[in-house]
């Protein structure tokens, strides 16, 4: 069984199974708001199966996009009063269409709020997570080039 961290960027294409998440997310809130969450939201990104992609590499810069990744957590936490973020993202391996590539569990007192913080999560992840992925066609998507993409 994988260690599972707060906040982790794994070389290795392997899914945490979701229960597993969200026991360890509801294990890591905070001391004082133990047993006061009424939410728990989980987001999972999959690599599509569209445009003619047959796969997926992705890599990252791992210590800056785990320092991005705390700051992000650390500002939504504490604009949205969540109880706590768990956070595991896959990288350094290549992902065929229906693999896991992220996964995101926010837990909070209230839905409204858990459901905001877990979208403004993932958007800030794609525009400030120093993490890249270069798409590979297949022949659906014949005359496209691999390319990386941020």
């Amino acid at each position: 069984m994988k260690k599972i961290k707060t906040i982790s960027i794994h070389a290795k294409n392997q899914a945490v199974p979701l229960d597993e998440l969200i026991r360890f997310a509801i294990r890591k809130q905070d001391k004082t708001k133990k047993g006061a969450s009424g939410a728990v939201v989980t987001f999972t990104g999959i690599v599509r199966n569209d445009s003619g992609v047959s796969f997926l590499d992705y890599e990252s810069c791992k210590r800056e996009a785990e320092r991005a990744l705390r700051r992000i957590v650390a500002e939504e936490k504490t604009k949205f009063g969540l109880n706590s973020v768990v956070i595991h993202h896959v990288t350094g391996c290549r992902l065929c269409p229906g693999e896991c590539v992220l996964q995101v569990v926010v837990t909070s007192p209230h839905r409204r709020e858990a459901f905001a913080a877990c979208k403004k999560i993932v958007d800030r992840m794609k525009r400030e997570v120093p993490i890249w992925k270069k798409e590979h066609f297949n022949a659906k998507g014949s005359g496209k080039k691999a390319h990386w993409v941020h």
